[in-house]
């Protein structure tokens, strides 16, 4: 049986993703970074999308970070993802 191969535009499953995340309550932003062949194109690029706030000069931001890579019939795409979820305060 041959596999479907379905094509889901990238910047749609950004888009859904974020409003998932978001609906968490100590989600405060969020970050999503794609690069590599995006929707199967020659030329390797990079995209991302933000919503919220997203400080990440400031060092008392807690941040959750994370990458990982998705392997395609047509090439590796890199994901990297920033999580904000308000600021640290030491007592």
């Amino acid at each position: 049986a041959k596999q479907i191969e379905k094509r889901i535009p990238f910047r749609q499953v950004l888009k859904r993703n974020m409003e998932r995340v978001m609906q968490n309550r100590e989600v405060k932003g969020i970050r999503i970074e794609v690069s590599g062949r995006l929707n199967g194109i020659e030329i390797a690029r990079r995209e991302w999308l933000t919503q919220g706030r997203m400080p990440r000069q400031t060092i008392r931001a807690d941040i959750d970070y994370a990458q990982t890579e998705a392997y395609c019939t047509y090439g590796v795409i890199g994901v990297k993802v920033w999580i904000y979820k308000g600021d640290k305060f030491d007592k």
